[in-house]
């Protein structure tokens, strides 16, 4: 990461990778993936701006899978992971959480690459496999604060899919 200067260049790469991305940002977040070097499997992979606060966002139901974050808006990240869309909360892998079990019936795939909140709806753009080839997909969830009303200007905690 640079902060305005040649001279402040960060460098963000764990250190038990062979190689590392960061794909989306928001203000204190960077997400994106690492090839793991003892595994040689690509995993999720989320930052607090130090190259030291890498987190792990590997699900562990998909242990032996790859895992990818493409986007984030600082507390709900998006990406892939086994295969399939899906959506994590915070810092935790384990709330990882499967949006291509509502993606269009025969998708063989999933991915999500964007994530946006707006109007009290949480809307995440991707793609569904289908016949070898990507479509367009967006999912469209309503935020759950604490189970209050939706709040536009913080992701959930818990999110209902389908809307």
């Amino acid at each position: 990461m640079w902060y305005g200067t040649p001279g402040s260049f960060v460098n963000m790469h764990p250190p038990v990778a062979r190689d590392s991305v960061i794909w989306g940002m928001a203000p204190g977040v960077q997400v994106g993936k690492a090839l793991i070097e003892d595994i040689l499997r690509d995993h999720a992979i989320l930052w607090h701006d130090t190259p030291e606060s890498w987190i792990d966002m590997h699900p562990p139901q998909h242990d032996g899978k790859h895992s990818y974050l493409y986007a984030t808006t600082g507390t709900m990240h998006v990406g892939r992971s086994n295969g399939r869309a899906g959506y994590w909360l915070g810092d935790d892998p384990a709330s990882f959480y499967d949006l291509h079990q509502h993606a269009p019936p025969g998708a063989l795939g999933s991915g999500a690459y964007d994530v946006a909140v707006h109007n009290g709806k949480v809307y995440i753009a991707g793609y569904g496999m289908f016949d070898t080839r990507p479509h367009a997909v967006v999912w469209i969830g309503t935020p759950v604060a604490d189970g209050g009303p939706p709040d536009p200007r913080t992701p959930p905690k818990a999110t209902r899919w389908p809307p």
